[in-house]
């Protein structure tokens, strides 16, 4: 049994060895996307005649509307009619399937480019293209040089959405550390849902505590937010708590020193330090007490209530330290002297 064992072996390769090598598509494998780094020569996509520039973007698409790919030969940036390249490859790479499919192969000639026109797809999804080929470096010898373009989307702005959703809906992060969100839309059209991330309008309702970069949230100040994704007429908003480093040092109060008459407020401020000196607001976060509440108070949010003339001590404690501010309590001053008060009372009541 085992000597026709192997030639069996060589018959099934053989067959799935040509559907690879025949088929339209295949699964798509970042590894595909591999490119070397970029040679005096190389492959330019875009999807507009060659202008030189500082980059090459592929706008969006919309879908089963047809557009072409320009694919031209720079030398050092620029392009020469006299670069030719044979066996140029276009692939349009589906990232929302992860399949690659083959667009087609071409030759350049004495023009120094060529185009794939009439370019469609009838998915939603997002997509790059991918170009490959031997660019004539001299008579007899060729550079195999391989590119991809930017990231762009096939849809229908014309259609509206019935959901948007974001992911994570609910996040804890440490001040310094960051989180990356997704935002994919279901069209009414379109059965399956679509990475809308990049066209999304996102926003943290309190840069205090996170900050955004593109889809980006990074935590700056001890406390919640909300991270907002708004596209067409869809908002949702996620929940971001952000929480103290680990690695606490220090404690201190602003300010040390402070004065606030009777019956008014005076705020004061936590802050905490931690490793490479990074501070943070901890104003919320700490415990505060005054040590002498009969001149006055003082609230979970730091603000000092002054009840009576005289002097107190305002604490912060956090994580086992604390820091301490002095607080005068001084009584309001009479608009009018006692002796002239009564001597001008005295005159309105004659």
């Amino acid at each position: 049994m085992h000597r026709y064992l192997n030639p069996v072996r060589i018959v099934v390769l053989i067959i799935v060895s040509s559907l690879i090598l025949s088929g339209c598509y295949k699964p798509y494998d970042p590894d595909d996307d591999y490119c070397d780094p970029t040679p005096s020569r190389t492959f330019i996509i875009d999807d507009e005649p060659y202008k030189k520039k500082s980059e090459y973007v592929i706008s969006d698409k919309e879908v089963n509307k047809s557009y072409t790919a320009y694919v031209t030969i720079v030398n050092n940036g620029e392009n020469k009619k006299e670069d030719t390249a044979k066996d140029v490859k276009l692939f349009l790479v589906d990232e929302t399937r992860k399949i690659i499919i083959e667009v087609g192969t071409k030759d350049i000639q004495s023009s120094g480019y060529t185009t794939f026109p009439k370019l469609s797809y009838s998915e939603h999804a997002r997509v790059h293209l991918v170009v490959e080929g031997y660019i004539k470096k001299n008579k007899n010898q060729y550079d195999y040089v391989k590119v991809k373009s930017n990231s762009f989307n096939i849809g229908n702005p014309t259609s509206s959405i019935e959901s948007l959703s974001v992911t994570p809906m609910s996040k804890t992060i440490k001040v310094g550390e960051s989180v990356t969100y997704k935002a994919t839309a279901k069209y009414k059209d379109c059965l399956p849902t679509v990475d809308v991330t990049n066209q999304v309008n996102w926003y943290s309702t309190d840069p205090s505590k996170a900050t955004m970069n593109g889809n980006k949230a990074a935590g700056v100040g001890v406390g919640t937010t909300k991270i907002i994704a708004s596209f067409q007429d869809k908002t949702v908003e996620a929940t971001l708590i952000v929480t103290a480093p680990d690695s606490f040092d220090q404690i201190y109060i602003t300010p040390t020193i402070a004065e606030v008459l009777v019956g008014q407020g005076k705020p004061f401020y936590a802050y905490g330090k931690y490793g490479h000196n990074q501070e943070v607001n901890i104003t919320n976060e700490v415990t505060w007490s005054s040590s002498n509440s009969s001149t006055a108070t003082i609230e979970s949010n730091g603000v000092a209530t002054g009840k009576a003339a005289g002097t107190t001590t305002i604490t912060a404690t956090f994580k086992g330290k604390s820091a301490s501010a002095s607080l005068t309590v001084k009584a309001p001053p009479s608009s009018i002297p006692g002796d002239e008060r009564l001597i001008w009372e005295k005159e309105i009541v004659e």
